[in-house]
């Protein structure tokens, strides 16, 4: 055991000295291999090849990735991306399945930080993002005949050294009536070729700003986390059904 450290450690050392006292030749080459000179003679040497870091396109992909290169391979889950990592010894190679986030859930992502919006853009996501709401036909209808009205009526009083201003602001919404006050709207958490197909049902709250004549339409609490940890479930479930029960599947990142 000692004699085969030390001979690896000198061949380590002799190599060094070699490539330090060598010299690039610049030949036609298909990049594997590299020309070095010394001392006057012209040696070829092999370029090992670079580690593996691939990206696939979906789960199937990944699954197939991870059948192929089985050292001892281990996958991470997380909502930006799956990670193979072809031998979890070495932890060096690895494959990459980005998650790409649908144009839909990106949208409802949107409308949770920002949900007021105005008529016309309630309009066009009804129409376009929201099209396969089984609410989106009837509502569609109903929005468009809201109509908003603003009355302000003032009065002013002048004295010696007194003054006031008084407004009386009244906000009057027509149609208001026949919209809901909640709707749904089906969502692909990812768009992956695979995973479009998988929908979730978003509950959304629905209201009406008369006095700053918009809608404010929001995903109702916890439901993009739920529709999300669901996704993933989907993928980690998929994942170990079609590989080894011995290969690990951790949500997470390595």
């Amino acid at each position: 055991m000692l004699r085969e450290a030390l001979e690896y450690v000198f061949g380590q050392a002799k190599e060094r000295a070699f490539v330090a006292s060598a010299k690039l030749v610049s030949l036609p080459s298909d990049g594997r291999t590299v020309t070095l000179e010394h001392n006057g003679v012209l040696i070829d040497r092999v370029v090992p090849p670079a580690l593996r870091s691939h990206s696939v396109d979906s789960v199937a992909d990944l699954i197939e990735a991870a059948k192929r290169w089985k050292d001892d391979p281990v996958i991470w889950i997380n909502e930006h991306g799956v990670v193979l990592v072809t031998d979890d010894k070495d932890r060096r190679e690895s494959v990459t399945l980005p998650l790409v986030h649908s144009a839909i859930y990106n949208v409802v992502a949107k409308l949770a930080t920002n949900g007021a919006i105005e008529q016309s853009v309630l309009v066009r996501y009804l129409r376009r993002e929201f099209r396969k709401s089984p609410d989106a036909a009837t509502l569609l209808a109903a929005v468009r005949k809201i109509k908003f009205k603003n009355y302000s009526d003032g009065f002013s009083t002048v004295e010696h050294g007194n003054e006031s201003l008084g407004r009386t602001i009244e906000n009057e919404v027509t149609g208001a009536a026949d919209i809901p006050e909640m709707m749904t709207v089906p969502c692909a958490v990812f768009s992956n070729p695979g995973e479009s197909a998988i929908e979730f049902t978003i509950g959304m709250d629905l209201e009406i700003d008369a006095k700053n004549q918009k809608f404010v339409l929001k995903p109702m609490p916890d439901e993009l986390e739920v529709a999300v940890a669901s996704a993933l479930s989907g993928i980690q479930s998929r994942i170990r059904g079609a590989l080894d029960s011995k290969v690990p599947v951790f949500f997470g990142r390595p």
